[in-house]
């Protein structure tokens, strides 16, 4: 049976909790990951930003960022910054990363949405290879770079882990899928029905083999929202304390926990969550 790794997302509760604050208890309390989000527009603080500093406070917790949006950041940019929070943390960054869908931020951005997906595909490979290589050069249709080279270099090698989201309605399309194939040392989505996901799954392996990868190098993640059937205690605070877990590779779950429940007891459900709804078909 796979070990169960729970993190948590960074709520949106700058006014009443500082990241380092909240890193700081989620360490004492066991949790893996501390995650943050990408909002360009939203009142958030920027997650690399925040991951830098919560790397100063913590020792052990793992930093990231589910999901950051590729188009915002140029490729070296996002690639610099993760390496430098690797860097500052000891090797302890997961990188997770999707095309972004919010049509008011890619405006604000001067960004052209509707050719996101070819420019994403371009800037994961430039991402990849310069947390690989010693020197890239790439020349595609919407990049060109020459003898570009990253430093420092993170501390994690062969890379960074690199997770790759991809948005559900009703299913995903081929290029989300044939994206993750290709680049994603994880597939980490937006919530999905567990039979959504395993048609999902199927196909991202069978791109796999064509990408002349190995499928079972490819690790399996899920989002979703609150667990039904938790009573809440009498005055607890409403709402919902945003966390993801992950089960050992190959095979990745994700579950939010309300805010109520204490660490020790949110694990022993999730524990029994993931082992009867994971979306591995293995």
């Amino acid at each position: 049976m796979a070990t169960v790794h729970i993190g948590l997302t960074y709520p949106d509760l700058i006014a009443h909790v500082t990241p380092g604050d909240l890193a700081e208890r989620a360490e004492r309390w066991g949790f893996h990951t501390l995650w943050v989000t990408d909002h360009a527009l939203k009142p958030r603080l920027d997650p690399l930003v925040v991951l830098a500093a919560v790397s100063q406070r913590t020792r052990h917790l793992r930093l990231g960022t589910g999901v950051l949006a590729v188009p915002y950041r140029t490729p070296y940019l996002t690639a610099k910054a993760a390496a430098s929070v690797d860097v500052l943390s000891g090797g302890r960054v997961t990188l997770g990363l999707g095309i972004g869908d919010l049509f008011d931020e890619f405006a604000a951005l001067e960004l052209d949405r509707r050719v996101r997906g070819r420019l994403s595909d371009e800037r994961l490979e430039i991402i990849r290879r310069l947390l690989t290589e010693d020197r890239v050069s790439f020349h595609g249709r919407l990049h060109r770079v020459t003898d570009l080279r990253l430093l420092p270099r993170p501390v994690q090698q062969p890379h960074i882990p690199l997770w790759v989201g991809g948005h559900w309605a009703g299913g995903f399309v081929e290029p989300v899928l044939r994206r993750v194939a290709r680049f994603a040392d994880v597939f980490f989505p937006t919530w999905t029905p567990v039979e959504g996901y395993r048609v999902a799954q199927a196909a991202i392996r069978r791109h796999a083999r064509t990408e002349g990868r190995d499928p079972d190098a490819i690790g399996w993640g899920r989002r979703s929202g609150p667990m039904s059937g938790t009573a809440r205690p009498r005055g607890a605070a409403r709402g919902p304390w945003p966390c993801r877990s992950a089960s050992g590779s190959p095979r990745w779950t994700s579950r939010r926990a309300p805010r109520w429940v204490p660490p020790p007891t949110a694990s022993r459900r999730w524990s029994a969550t993931s082992r009867s709804a994971s979306p591995s078909s293995t």
